[in-house]
């Protein structure tokens, strides 16, 4: 059985290697003692969409004594020094309960890397999930791109991210490449609804087709206003966390847009003495406009399970933010919004203020 174990630690948490191994060591010591069973469940890395309507079962229920107290003793083997930065979901999570439910867990990466609130080495489990692990279907990160996602340190920032951070200060100044702090009511700003009577959600695959119709409809106008139009668009997705290292995206967005490269980590909420505060790791993508991806990525965002999501010209010059309801929409003129306002009156809200 190996002893090292993966560590992934808060930047804010400081701790040395010995407050570390205190701490773990005390938590691994309360569940020791408290654990009568473990359950095995499939991790955030094998969600799906659309997601099953009920729950899955769990994949393994371990109640007997001496296999409880194996999977442990193997954990309580780990070398807390030793720590990296993941940027992988995890494909397992394994929960320990008492007589009264869960009472705390680990998240499995891979057959290979375990993780949080203390990440494991996979293998340290293996002896007591040889069965589970052995049939784990894949992920959508393939396995071996695990060990490069498991990094000493957060990305690197890359020329084109760089390049695409100038830009966008020079384009939209003083204002965070992030969706929601973009700003309302300025004199480009128009918000129209996905569906018929401002409705939020669609029921049925026919008020669908309306959504994903709005929203090509406006995509396409909005890339018209020069003679040339673009194909090509440039799509920002994001994940959070409460430091700011990179936490991945969500496994149906990372299964949708598979190659998005790393641009930025934007503070969004200040650390106080009640709240951690909270990051937004930002990637993006450059696609034609015509791409599948697009418009999967866009049910997603209609379904409320990617937000945040951003979609403009590779010089942006307009941004188009759909969210689960409608878009706010940044055309490259005020012209251009006008006309967009008077061809869609009927998408728009009835609100006096637009939204």
């Amino acid at each position: 059985m190996r002893a090292d174990m993966i560590c992934i630690v808060p930047t804010a948490d400081e701790l040395t290697d010995a407050e570390l191994a205190a701490r773990f060591a005390s938590v691994l010591s309360e569940l020791a003692a408290e654990t009568l069973r473990i359950e095995v469940h499939l991790g955030a890395a094998h969600d799906t969409y659309p997601a099953p309507l009920d729950e899955p079962p769990a994949l393994a229920v371990i109640d007997d004594p001496s296999s409880v107290a194996a999977l442990l003793e193997g954990l309580a083997t780990a070398d807390m020094t030793r720590r990296v930065v993941a940027q992988a979901l995890p494909a397992i999570r394994i929960w320990f309960c008492d007589k009264d439910g869960e009472i705390g867990y680990v998240d499995l990466l891979s057959p290979s890397w375990v993780r949080g609130p203390w990440p494991y080495d996979g293998h340290l489990a293996r002896p007591v999930l040889v069965d589970v692990l052995d049939r784990l279907g894949p992920t959508v990160w393939p396995r071996r791109t695990i060990e490069a996602d498991l990094l000493e340190a957060p990305p690197a920032e890359s020329l084109d991210a760089r390049a695409l951070a100038t830009l966008w200060d020079a384009r939209w100044p003083g204002v965070a490449p992030i969706a929601h702090g973009l700003p309302p009511r300025s004199d480009r700003w128009v918000r129209f609804h996905s569906l018929p009577g401002s409705k939020r959600y669609s029921d049925d695959e026919g008020e669908y087709e309306e959504l994903l119709h709005r929203h090509h409809v406006v995509l396409d106008e909005l890339a018209s206003y020069e003679d040339a139009p673009e194909r090509e668009v440039l799509v920002v997705t994001c994940s959070w966390s409460s430091t700011p290292t990179p936490a991945p995206r969500g496994a149906p967005i990372t299964a949708t847009l598979p190659d998005s490269r790393y641009w930025m980590s934007v503070l969004t909420s200040e650390p106080d003495e009640d709240d951690v505060g909270s990051w937004m790791h930002l990637f993006f993508d450059f696609l034609d406009r015509g791409d599948r991806r697009i418009e999967r990525l866009l049910r997603l965002v209609a379904d409320d399970i990617a937000a945040e999501v951003l979609i403009g010209d590779p010089s942006m010059r307009w941004l188009y933010h759909p969210y689960d309801g409608g878009a706010d929409v940044y055309p490259a003129t005020v012209e251009l919004r006008d006309e967009l306002r008077v061809r869609h009156r009927d998408w728009l809200s009835t609100h006096p203020s637009g939204y």
